[in-house]
Order: structure tokens, then sequence, then C-alpha cells
């Protein structure tokens, strides 16, 4: 049988030793080739711009398990987010992503000064031609430039029921989502970014940094009272 996995040389002590000047940097094809009753070859092929170079050793069948096991965990390494989840204090985690989220949220739904305090940063910054757009704001402009501005802008507002339809992406510091407001007869959807900072360098010191927020400015007009004239069709 043959089975194939990506992985370093590096991993395999006894390639190693074999080949130290050759491979403590660079990717191989590894090929396993077991045989029912007889030893289990490796063969490793590092694959430069000008040349190829293919390494063989072989292995007792019973030390094949252990390698392949190796070679597997390595190439999930590979794969896996590289997003720093293993040290919170440097990149967001799902969980520390979550929780910004819901307090973005209660921003709009419920409006706590608390939470404001919390959850945006001290340089904090605001960008939407949607609200531009229904404030009399230039387009292009920025709409809340401080947190200050923020939080009095947002704090004067009625609560509007918000619901997350759904968190698209998160990266290290930077997180997308889609969400409904539940205003009628015309429930809005919108888009948000949030660019966040960390202020400490600690898991708990994440704070909203940016927000860019577009959505449906034609059905919010509506929602609270207003007219919008249509093009005809």
């Amino acid at each position: 049988m043959y089975i194939e996995r990506s992985c370093l040389c590096s991993t395999i002590p006894s390639l190693q030793r074999n080949h130290r000047n050759s491979i403590t940097t660079q990717h191989y094809n590894t090929t396993f080739i077991a045989h029912p009753t007889g030893p289990v070859s490796i063969i490793c092929v590092l694959t430069e711009r000008s040349f190829h170079r293919a390494y063989l050793t072989t292995i007792n069948m019973r030390s094949f398990t252990t390698v392949a096991a190796a070679a597997a965990l390595f190439t999930t390494a590979l794969a896996a987010p590289q997003y720093g989840y293993t040290n919170p204090g440097t990149c967001l985690t799902p969980g520390t992503a979550e929780s910004l989220v819901d307090g973005f949220g209660s921003l709009i739904s419920n409006y706590q000064a608390s939470v404001a305090e919390k959850i945006l940063s001290e340089e904090l910054t605001d960008w939407s031609d949607s609200i531009n757009e229904l404030s009399g704001i230039p387009l292009g402009s920025i709409t809340f430039p401080t947190k200050e501005a923020f939080e009095q802008g947002q704090g004067s507002q009625p609560p509007v029921p918000f619901e997350l339809l759904a968190i698209e992406a998160v990266t290290c510091d930077t997180i997308a989502i889609r969400w409904l407001g539940g205003l009628q007869p015309e429930p809005v959807k919108g888009i948000t970014i949030l660019k966040t900072s960390n202020k400490d360098g600690t898991a708990d010191g994440w704070q909203i940094s940016t927000i860019y927020t577009e959505f449906n400015s034609a059905a919010w007009v509506t929602d609270i009272g207003g007219t919008v004239t249509l093009p005809p069709h």
C-alpha cells in the first residue's frame, strides 16, 4: 500500500542525522511504502529551483506506525489556522471574538456605558456611509472620529433589536459579521468589520479599535417614518 504525506524530514530523527545539513529548513514530499511482510521505505524528495534530491532509508515494520503518525501530525499542524490561538494575548481567540461581537450588538440593542468603556478602544474610529447618508455627513467621511463621539451618538439612539446572523471570519485582529436589525416594517441587514487591538498584551486586553459598517439605509429610513423615492423600474 502507499500512504503519501507532506512533512519535514527534520521531524524524522534518522533522516535528520543522515542529512542534517540539507534538511534543516526544507519541506519534503514523503511517501511511505509499506509491504505486508517486509520493511518500510521512506522516500523524502527535496524540491528546489534547479534540482531534485531523493533520499532513501529503510526502517523495520514495527517503526512504521510511529513515523506515519508523526508525519500525519505535522501535516495537520501545517493545515491548521495560524492565528496565534496558542497565545491569546497576541491574536484573537474564537471565544474573545464572540465576546466582542456580543458586546458590539448590545451597544445597538441595549446601550450601556459600562460595556462601551470595556470593549471600545480609546483610539476608536467608526466609518459608515450608510449612517453618513442618514445624518447628512459627506459620504466617505469618518462617521465617529473618537470614542467619545461614538458614545454620545450611539448612546442617544433608541434601542434597535440586533440579531447576529453569522460571524463570517476571524483573523488575528479582525472580525467580519452579518447582522439583522429588527426594525419594522422593513428589517435591515448589515455587514460590519471590527478591527481590534490589545491594550496590554493580555488575553483580556482586546478591544474594538475601528468599526466599518454598511446596511440598507433606505429600509432604515422607511422604518423610522421617512419616505424613500425609488427610481422607476
